[in-house]
């Protein structure tokens, strides 16, 4: 009888251990560094309109787009929401400074809904105002909660990433396109629950709604189905990623030499359902790398670092391109590339 529990013990363990280790992928990265323009090609670059009245830090600026191609620049320092034409024109200023409706203290992220709806989410009041696709205000909806970033999946659904787990020990929060809590889900990757002043980590949304949940401060990828249940999680190496120390809070001159030392990665973003980019960030010597892997089912194979010698801030995929913000003699720019998929190729056949 002894035996036969000793036995099933035994059974039950491999059992588990096979299962965790099935969730369980580790991602050979080789480092092989590759100049930003034999990988992506520059096909426009388009110089934005700015006065003294819709100019923006670039630092803290986010963008996405509006299906006529128009852009919302928000800059959550300068605290204002800016509408430009494809060309680069100034249209408008979405949302006054103001607790009334439709106004905005702190605009922080934003995305548009099917319909071309505009949504800013006002971190200081904890709100989402919504504007018509002429940026005209619509209405409020209230979430209460503390957020970062802001989606939309195929399926139209919303997802909110916070890099604070404040709310039931969750990071990532899922809405109906009503605005409906649905879900939440993905356990914190780290203890550093200050890494909100980087704007870092985030989440990438494949066609079928499964989310890829970046840390800013650890190795880790984490892949959920729609229903926010854990699939596979995979051990990465980003390049030049050092992990960071706890941030000071008291002493000024340790915070500065924190903020120098950082190397957080900044963000993960899916290209073409296809490659997803993970972007590191060197704020000492002012430079990006961008790391590529490719996605084949459940398996996730480095390809490229891409160093990006001028730092920018802003990145964004729509479709087959990817765009960036960057800003050059005060002039503000948004370049547009597509990927030399061509560069990739061997990364491509050589995954099994």
């Amino acid at each position: 009888m002894k035996l036969n529990l000793i036995v099933i013990y035994i059974f039950v363990y491999l059992l588990i251990s096979c299962g965790l280790n099935d969730q369980h992928r580790d991602v050979n990265h080789t480092f092989d560094i590759a100049d930003f323009d034999s990988i992506f090609q520059q096909i426009n670059k388009v110089e934005l309109e700015i006065n003294n009245k819709n100019i923006f830090f670039l630092y803290n600026a986010q963008f996405f787009f509006l299906k006529d191609k128009k852009m919302v620049v928000i800059d959550n320092r300068g605290k204002k929401v800016i509408l430009y034409s494809q060309n680069g024109k100034f249209i408008k200023m979405i949302g006054n400074i103001g607790r009334g409706p439709g106004e905005l203290i702190e605009p922080y992220c934003g995305i548009a809904d099917s319909l071309d709806n505009i949504l800013i989410y006002d971190l200081a009041q904890m709100i989402i105002n919504k504007y018509n696709p002429d940026g005209n205000f619509v209405s409020t909806i209230k979430l209460k909660k503390y957020m970062e970033k802001i989606y939309i999946s195929s399926k139209q659904n919303i997802f909110f990433y916070t890099s604070q787990y404040f709310f039931d020990n969750k990071i990532v929060f899922k809405y109906s396109p009503n605005f409906d809590f649905l879900n939440a889900f993905a356990l914190p990757l780290n203890e550093f629950k200050e890494s909100n002043i980087m704007q870092c980590g985030g989440i990438a949304l494949d066609q079928y709604e499964n989310s890829y949940v970046i840390s800013p401060y650890n190795y880790l990828i984490r892949k959920y189905d729609t229903n926010g249940t854990p699939l596979l999680y995979y051990h990465i190496n980003p390049s030049f990623f050092k992990e960071t120390k706890k941030m000071p809070k008291e002493e000024p001159h340790e915070f500065k030499r924190w903020i120098k030392e950082a190397t957080p990665i900044v963000d993960i973003l899916l290209f073409s359902n296809k490659y997803l980019f993970v972007t590191v960030r060197d704020i000492d010597k002012k430079r990006n790398y961008v790391d590529i892997y490719l996605i084949r089912g459940d398996q996730i194979k480095y390809c490229k670092t891409v160093l990006i010698n001028h730092l920018f801030f802003s990145m964004h995929t729509s479709q087959d391109y990817f765009y960036t913000l960057s800003e050059d003699e005060d002039k503000m720019y948004l370049n547009k590339y597509e990927l030399n998929i061509k560069y990739l190729k061997d990364c491509d056949e050589k995954i099994q």
